[in-house]
C-alpha cells in the first residue's frame, strides 16, 4: 500500500469519528438518532472500501472464504475472552488514574452511582441497538480492516508491522477516551493475528460481534463494573473481580497464541503455511 493511500484512510477514520461525535452529541437523549448515526457510521466504511479497494461481490466472497462452523464457536469464545480482558484493562487504567485524581477517574471512565434504566430484552429499542451497534460494526469493520486494509498493508510489510499500523488506524476510528483507544488497539492486534494465522474472516466477525454483544448485555443489565461511588476506585480491593478476569484472559490469550500462532512468520515476510490469508486478495499477486 502506498503511503498516500494510508494517509487517506487515516484521514477518513478521523473525519468519521469527528462527524459521529459532533453529529450525535446534541441528540444523546434521542435513541433512534444515535443508533441511526452508528449504522450510517458503519455502512460508510463499506462505501469507502468500494472506492478505495474497488470492493465488489466477488471480492467479498473471496475475502470471506468458506463458512466454518467450528470457527463460529471459537469466535464466540474468543469474543468473551477479550471482553474479560477489557474489563480488567479498564480496572487497571481507572485504578492508576484514581491514584492521582479520583474525580477525573470517575468522570473519564464513565462511572455512575445508579444503574442505568434498561429496556425489555426483546423490545424494539434493543433490537435496533443490536443491529446498529453490535452486528453492523462487526461485519463492516472486519471486512474493511481485517479483510482489506490489513492484507493491503501486508503486501509489502511483515505481518506484525501491518497489524500494528492497522490497529493504530482502528483505534483512531474508536477514539473516545484513553481506555477505548488502548482497548481497540489491542483488540485489533489480536484480530489481525488471528486472521493471519489461518482463521477465516467469519471467525473475526463472530468474535467482534460476540464481544460487542456481551459488552452490551453486561452494560445494560449487569453493570457492577461502572455502577459504583467515587470512593470505590482507588483501592486494589475494589477491583479484585476485574483483576481476576484480566489474569484469566491474559493466560488464555498466551496459551492460544503459543498453540496456534506461527511466531516466526510474524517477524518476517515468510508466507503462513496454514493460512487462508492472501494479500493478493486486495492488490493482486505480490512477491513475498
Amino acid at each position: 500500500m502506498e503511503p498516500w493511500k494510508l494517509v487517506v484512510i487515516m484521514c477518513f477514520c478521523l473525519v468519521m469519528r469527528a462527524w459521529f461525535t459532533i453529529g450525535t452529541t446534541p441528540y444523546l437523549d434521542d435513541y433512534i438518532v444515535v443508533q441511526a448515526g452508528q449504522a450510517l457510521f458503519s455502512v460508510s466504511l463499506v462505501g469507502f472500501a468500494i472506492l478505495q479497494f474497488n470492493l465488489n461481490r466477488a471480492k467479498i466472497k473471496t475475502i470471506l472464504g468458506k463458512l466454518d462452523c467450528s470457527a463460529l464457536f471459537s469466535g464466540l469464545g474468543m469474543g468473551f475472552i477479550l471482553f474479560l480482558f477489557s474489563l480488567g484493562l479498564s480496572a487497571v487504567i481507572t485504578f492508576l488514574i484514581a491514584q492521582y485524581d479520583l474525580a477525573t477517574a470517575y468522570r473519564v471512565c464513565s462511572f455512575h452511582a445508579e444503574p442505568y434504566g434498561s429496556q425489555p430484552f426483546m423490545s424494539v429499542e434493543i433490537l435496533i441497538y443490536v443491529t446498529a451497534s453490535v452486528l453492523l460494526p462487526a461485519i463492516c469493520e472486519e471486512i474493511f480492516f481485517r479483510g482489506l486494509f490489513f492484507p493491503a498493508l501486508a503486501n509489502k510489510r511483515t505481518y506484525l508491522r501491518s497489524a500494528v499500523i492497522c490497529s493504530c488506524v482502528f483505534a483512531m476510528l474508536h477514539f473516545q477516551m484513553l481506555f477505548n483507544v488502548l482497548n481497540s488497539f489491542i483488540f485489533s492486534c489480536i484480530a489481525c493475528c488471528i486472521y493471519a494465522s489461518g482463521r477465516s474472516l467469519h471467525y473475526c466477525i463472530v468474535m467482534h460481534a460476540s464481544y460487542n454483544f456481551v459488552s452490551f448485555i453486561f452494560q445494560h443489565y449487569f453493570d457492577f463494573h461502572r455502577t459504583r461511588s467515587i470512593g470505590h476506585l482507588s483501592a486494589v480491593g475494589d477491583w479484585i473481580p476485574q483483576l481476576a478476569m484480566l489474569v484469566i484472559s491474559i493466560a488464555c490469550l498466551i496459551a492460544l497464541g503459543l498453540r496456534y500462532l506461527p511466531k516466526r512468520a510474524f517477524w518476517t515476510r515468510e508466507p503462513l503455511r496454514r493460512s487462508n490469508f492472501h494479500p493478493a486478495h486486495v492488490y493482486g499477486s505480490a512477491s513475498r
